[in-house]
């Protein structure tokens, strides 16, 4: 098993892949806390050429992805977000996220460890 502190882009690209290997993860809502708020990551292994995996962070009560980013196979992190939920899914008092994309994989990491 791996660790938080063997962290990196790659390893988690290549965690996500071996927990399951092509599709979405349809039945893994694995709990995780982002920015003090409960959530649920939920990702995808099989976007177009399969170089990338793309993990979300959902509110159990969100029909839209909170916070999105696209780990690549070669290592790279991209936000898929701007941290600003859709009108009809936002709640009173909101803030808009403000975790960069490597801080979001470090939580994915964590999270999909305890999988």
């Amino acid at each position: 098993m791996t660790n938080i502190a063997s962290f990196s882009a790659a390893a988690l690209y290549e965690l996500a892949k071996s927990l399951h290997p092509k599709g979405v993860v349809d039945e893994a809502f694995i709990p995780v806390e982002i920015e003090g708020q409960p959530m649920e990551l939920r990702y995808f292994t099989d976007r177009g050429d399969g170089s990338d995996v793309e993990l979300s962070f959902f509110r159990a009560d969100a029909r839209y992805a909170r916070r999105s980013i696209i780990v690549w196979q070669d290592g790279r992190i991209d936000p898929t977000d701007d941290g600003v939920l859709p009108e009809s899914d936002k709640r009173e008092g909101e803030r808009p996220a403000t975790l960069s994309a490597e801080d979001l994989a470090r939580a994915a990491f964590a999270a999909l460890q305890r999988f």
